[in-house]
């Protein structure tokens, strides 16, 4: 992370982090590649990210990111996430919903 604090968006959410550390918080970030492991055995290579760039969003920009991210997710995974499941799931409100399999980590609907 930067250490000069203008291109350091993280710290603003220090405080909001240590007062509800159970809250989430959205962040839009850029990010590079700072090493890359590989396992000698398999050959499979692991990238650590580098945070770049970092700042929280709130209202409206939260909002626009949070549609941006689930559209982006459903490109990538073919998968269709049905709004507002995986924070019932996550709280614990029990849900059912006939002819439906969800997964219970993501809120996700299955085939």
């Amino acid at each position: 992370m930067p250490n000069n604090s203008d291109e350091n968006g993280l710290d603003s959410l220090n405080a909001p982090m240590v007062r509800n550390p159970t809250d989430e918080h959205l962040v839009i970030a850029v990010l590079d590649c700072k090493t890359v492991t590989t396992d000698i055995d398999t050959g499979f290579e692991i990238a650590t990210a580098r945070i770049l760039r970092i700042e929280p969003l709130q209202g409206r920009e939260a909002e626009t990111a949070e549609q941006l991210m689930q559209d982006a997710m459903e490109r990538r995974t073919g998968v269709k996430k049905l709004d507002g499941f995986a924070k019932l799931l996550r709280d614990g409100t029990g849900l059912v919903v006939d002819g439906m399999n969800i997964d219970i980590e993501t809120g996700e609907v299955e085939d």
